[in-house]
């Protein structure tokens, strides 16, 4: 077996830090698997005193990993680019990895389940990810894992050599050819509206988070969702939920405040064991999202946007 390192971007929120290692070190595999954190340099006086919450919780940590490496950052780097550095950093000696944002909670199993995932998906070129949670029909309960066409960020196992594929596609450009196409936007809004709306965001630059410079682009989970789709990829995901994200308390810097967030109150599976189950070839579940009138409108008004910003755009 091969045990893939954990990697965990933070900052400033010594609470979700804490739940997310603690729920790590209460698991049995805990003891093969080697845990990476960047600490990122506040960007301003609203994060200090967070900061050194979250530096006085780490210097005092006792842990069951096998080991357990924290790196300071001396200026600050930014969600998206602390990501990247923590994720590059273990890039030179794995060739797979576990990516968990701070505020995420795992259940008793997450790294088995993990590491074995990887490893049996880690030739499937289908397969771009192993998510700890995801889409869910009893149909397939008969085994304890399926294909997804969505994918969730909330804990997610993913390959180098995979990564580096994807990157080829994350390029502005890559997009913008999708969108002139009307049957992929409709493709898209059929999967997920959310997604389509996430595309226009995307070419029209309307928010930092989907753009670094040029044309190059992070790799995000909503681009790695839309890539999914065009390229006909697939996830894999759990039946029984392995993590649930407590970011949705307004303190993180993609999520909002949302009191109705029902995320931090999923039923995780609680067993401390994971035995892998799946079918062959393995189960393709997808559960589409109900379509109201406002996301058609959305929909129509998006396509009438992209097809005007083509133009001024010249594209």
């Amino acid at each position: 077996m091969v045990y893939a390192p954990i990697v965990i971007p933070t900052l400033n929120r010594k609470e979700h830090l804490a739940r997310c290692i603690e729920s790590l070190n209460s698991n049995q595999w805990a003891k093969y698997t080697e845990v990476y954190i960047s600490v990122d340099f506040p960007p301003n006086d609203k994060y200090v005193e967070g900061y050194h919450q979250v530096k006085d919780y780490l210097s005092e940590l006792e842990t069951n990993f096998k080991g357990l490496e924290v790196v300071y950052q001396e200026n600050n780097l930014g969600p998206v680019d602390n990501w990247h550095f923590i994720v590059d950093y273990v890039g030179a000696e794995y060739d797979r990895y576990i990516f968990l944002e701070d505020d995420v909670e795992v259940s008793p199993n997450f790294i088995q389940y993990m590491d074995e995932c990887l490893e049996r998906f880690k030739n499937d070129e289908n397969v771009l990810a192993v998510c700890a949670c995801g889409e869910y029909n009893e149909d397939v309960f008969e085994y304890n894992v399926a294909y997804g066409y969505n994918l969730s960020a909330w804990g997610i196992g993913r390959w180098f050599d995979k990564d580096k594929e994807i990157k080829k596609n994350l390029r502005r450009e890559y997009f913008v050819k999708k969108a002139k196409s009307f049957s992929r936007l409709c493709e898209l809004y059929n999967m997920d509206p959310g997604l389509f709306l996430s595309l226009q965001s995307l070419i029209r630059r309307k928010e930092r988070i989907y753009w670094e410079y040029q044309d190059e682009l992070p790799s995000y989970d909503q681009l790695l969702k839309i890539l999914i789709v065009f390229e006909k990829k697939v996830a894999v995901f759990p039946t029984l939920v392995k993590s649930r994200n407590w970011g949705f308390d307004g303190s993180g810097v993609n999520c909002n405040l949302d009191e109705e967030s029902k995320s931090y109150r999923v039923e995780m599976d609680s067993s401390h064991q994971f035995e892998l189950r799946v079918s062959n070839p393995p189960s393709v579940v997808h559960v589409r999202r109900k379509k109201r009138i406002e996301d058609l409108v959305r929909f129509l008004v998006g396509v009438i946007k992209i097809s005007w910003w083509r133009i001024v755009d010249g594209t």
